[in-house]
């Protein structure tokens, strides 16, 4: 048996995310530009247009005619796109031991590590399942068994002067004026 040659090398890229742009090996894409990106590909069913006839980012393109830019964004954009699912799956849970996961929704860098630290130095007080939660003996109820009058008392009826203010302010003008 002789060696094959692999006829189609996997090519490997340097993907940096930053605070406002995406950086893939020398080219540097802003996060809006992406997202338009994101949009135009949602539009055309998950693919850019790079072969014409159709129109591609940059122009019109005629039959059988391919934007080299167009391509290369739409590379670098399925990368993007990948990177980014697989941060917002990172994002979402805490792993803390092989069987407690934490879901934690989407934070900052600084607060997922204080919220991992805190988590962590505390995991044994987080149950994984409805088994690890067991009963207590630690608690105190006092029940009165002795006759006691009840704490509500009946209700009673108020003066008309004093539920309804209106009639309490026709009686005073009255009075004064009278």
């Amino acid at each position: 048996m002789k060696d094959e040659d692999n006829e189609n090398p996997v090519l490997y890229y340097k993907a940096e995310i930053e605070e406002t742009t995406f950086q893939i090996d020398e080219r540097i894409y802003d996060f809006n530009f992406m997202e338009y990106v994101d949009q135009q590909a949602q539009f055309n069913q998950g693919d850019l247009q790079t072969i014409g006839p159709c129109k591609c980012l940059y122009k019109t393109l005629k039959e059988g005619e391919t934007c080299n830019e167009c391509s290369q964004i739409a590379a670098d954009w399925g990368i993007y796109h990948a990177v980014q699912k697989q941060g917002e799956l990172q994002e979402q849970q805490i792993k803390l031991e092989d069987n407690k996961v934490i879901p934690i929704g989407k934070l900052e860098q600084k607060q997922g590590k204080d919220l991992y630290k805190l988590l962590d130095n505390n995991k044994d007080l987080f149950a994984t399942s409805l088994q690890e939660l067991k009963q207590t003996s630690v608690g105190e109820h006092t029940i009165i068994t002795k006759q006691v009058p009840p704490i509500k008392k009946r209700a009673y009826r108020t003066r008309d002067a004093i539920r309804n203010p209106k009639i309490r302010i026709i009686r005073s003008s009255i009075r004064i004026n009278g």
